[in-house]
């Protein structure tokens, strides 16, 4: 190992952070450009040769700060349910984040880097469809209306597509600093 494991409450910290980075890619802040590396610190602490627990540790807690902060308009109808759909949203997440340590190749950025995009963007679309049709808010690909590029990209590829482009951007980043592919 080229670099110490940061401790897990540091850890903790960087995904909270990571998490709350990306809610601002959406609405009311709307800053796409920040949806390419927000996902990235998260994604570089989970190839940090971690096991599948401190990953769904890691991404739950990346889900709570980023579920948290974009569906703050829910709380207009009761903190319970916002309470409720945060942690539901953040699940998906933990779930993402227990996967990333079974997708790492080292030796193999390129293959590990398309299996992390390709598993957040299957994950986002299942959230869309399950439970009771599930619920789309929150989608990376979403956060990129007002980016001309993506917006192209989305006329090929849909929305699901833009996901994948957006996080693979993410995901190399991480394996480029270092992490662990």
């Amino acid at each position: 190992r080229l670099r110490a494991r940061p401790s897990l409450p540091l850890a903790l910290l960087v995904a909270a952070a990571s998490g709350a980075l990306l809610s601002m890619a959406f609405p009311p802040v709307s800053a796409w450009p920040i949806a390419f590396v927000a996902l990235a610190p998260l994604v570089w602490l989970l190839l940090d040769d971690v096991g599948p627990a401190r990953g769904l540790a890691l991404g739950f807690v990346f889900g709570l700060a980023f579920h948290g902060a974009t569906l703050y308009w829910i709380r207009r109808f009761g903190e319970l349910g916002w309470v409720a759909l945060t942690v539901v949203s953040a699940s998906w997440v933990a779930v993402f984040g227990a996967l990333v340590p079974a997708l790492r190749r080292p030796g193999r950025p390129v293959i590990t880097a398309i299996g992390i995009a390709s598993a957040w963007t299957v994950l986002e679309w299942v959230k869309g469809m399950w439970p009771l049709g599930g619920f789309t808010w929150g989608t990376i690909g979403v956060s990129q209306v007002g980016n001309p590029a993506t917006v192209r990209l989305a006329t090929i590829a849909g929305v699901w597509g833009v996901t994948f482009a957006v996080v693979m951007v993410n995901a190399a980043l991480a394996v480029l600093a270092g992490g662990g592919a």
